[in-house]
């Protein structure tokens, strides 16, 4: 089993990134994303469906892709490397104030009895508190280590969204009207040509 995974900036689409990683676009289960801390599973079932009133995925099928959109809100992957389980959070002030990622990796140690030992993370291009009242990585960082996470398994991009919006979509930066980036990510069964 392979993790394949990409994030895209202002110049790549969501297809481009599914071509990249050799993956049907119409296979993507994706989350409606309200801003809350609605977690769901994801089963075969939900193939190429948005999952509604959820800002956060779980999934332990292999070869089902799984996607979230951002500008400015913190995109989260987490993979369980011992369980094979898969997790892909959308993280902005509200779910973030929600402690979405403290509940996600409970509902892991819950629900599939992941060890947070057994987590890798790492948190994509966000907003950073140079520009928004809120330090959305360090929040959900520390959401991560309370819940047991070690510091060692969390890798953070520290790009600012809203700085470097010549790069990536900011709601802030862009104004409402802007586009969104995608974290688009599977676990594969076979060799990965991407």
């Amino acid at each position: 089993m392979t993790l394949v995974y990409s994030s895209s900036d202002k110049q790549t689409s969501a297809d481009s990134i599914c071509q990249q990683l050799n993956i049907n676009p119409k296979d993507l289960a994706s989350a409606e994303q309200i801003h809350g801390n609605g977690i769901i599973v994801i089963t075969a079932e939900d193939r190429g469906k948005k999952v509604p009133q959820v800002d956060a995925l779980i999934t332990k099928e292999k070869n089902l892709p799984i996607m979230i959109r951002t500008a400015d809100c913190a995109p989260i992957l987490i993979h369980d490397t011992k369980r094979e389980i898969l997790a892909l959070v959308h993280a902005g002030r509200k779910g973030t104030a929600l402690k979405i990622t403290h509940k996600i990796i409970t509902k892991l140690k819950d629900e599939f009895s992941s060890d947070p030992k057994d987590l890798t993370v790492k948190i994509g291009p966000c907003i950073d508190k140079c520009c928004y009242p809120m330090d959305l990585r360090r929040e959900n960082k520390e959401q991560l280590l309370k819940a047991g996470v070690p510091e060692e398994n969390i890798k953070i991009n520290k790009e600012c969204t809203k700085c470097n919006n010549h790069k990536y979509f900011s709601y802030r930066g862009d104004g409402p009207h802007t586009g969104r980036m995608f974290l688009i990510a599977a676990m594969i069964d076979g060799p990965v040509h991407a």
